[in-house]
């Protein structure tokens, strides 16, 4: 059964006195539990307007977004509030970590204000930093704090995982290993996790793929035979 379902999400922007921006325009899909899913789309796509209202950071115009059966379109912003705390693990392309507390003390922090948190060290050893737990971001390689980023995520025991470009500041080694990673997490913890980029290469590596141009889903593609991570080009 679909943890989350779109149904004819639209976000209208008004630009001036008579311009308005359709940033999104109908757009529909359900996820299941579990799955790993590349959203794949331009500049100016509607991908991170789409992110942005899965996460409770911004609200649709119209539509319904059902996250557990609970429509987030009719939430206030303290029900929003609370989704974001509660329900959503948000990894970005720039990592965003407190620079004067540990790669510990970040994700402890996470887990704070999360309802039901996994343990904060045993997510940073999952995320391959068992060695690294007392060291400060700028101790830190970029690959490293990106991994502590997934795990400040990670740690809420969130419902769904969304990752915007979570690739595109890392090198291409760096980058195929922490999307090995999410792929990994997605499937050891049973997370729904949504990876929005531009990167075509990314999409080769999902078994779904759903591409979006001007505020509309135009492919919702199922790969039976997806590409190892280490097969693709960057």
């Amino acid at each position: 059964m679909p943890n989350i379902v779109v149904k004819d999400l639209k976000k209208f922007y008004n630009v001036g006195t008579e311009a308005e921006v359709h940033a999104l325009d109908g757009v529909s899909f359900d996820v299941e539990p579990g799955e790993f899913i590349v959203i794949l789309g331009a500049s100016g796509a509607g991908k991170s307007t789409l992110l942005n209202i899965l996460g409770g950071m911004d609200q649709a115009t119209s539509g319904e977004y059902l996250l557990s059966g609970e429509n987030v379109v009719k939430y206030n912003d303290k029900k929003l509030q609370e989704l974001r705390r509660k329900k959503i693990g948000f990894v970005f392309q720039f990592y965003n970590l407190m620079p004067n507390l540990t790669a510990l003390e970040n994700v402890a922090l996470s887990a704070s204000v999360a309802e039901n948190p996994f343990d904060a060290e045993e997510t940073l050893k999952d995320v391959g930093l068992k060695g690294r737990l007392h060291n400060f971001p700028s101790q830190l390689s970029g690959g490293e704090q990106q991994r502590v980023a997934i795990a400040r995520a990670l740690v809420k025991n969130p419902e769904l995982l969304l990752c915007d470009e979570p690739t595109g500041a890392l090198d291409s080694k760096t980058g195929a290993a922490i999307l090995s990673l999410l792929m990994e997490l997605a499937e050891r913890y049973k997370k729904t996790v949504l990876v929005v980029t531009h990167n075509a290469k990314i999409a080769d590596v999902a078994k779904r793929v759903m591409r979006i141009a001007d505020g509309k889903i135009v492919e919702d593609i199922h790969n039976p035979s997806p590409k190892k991570v280490d097969e693709i080009s960057w």
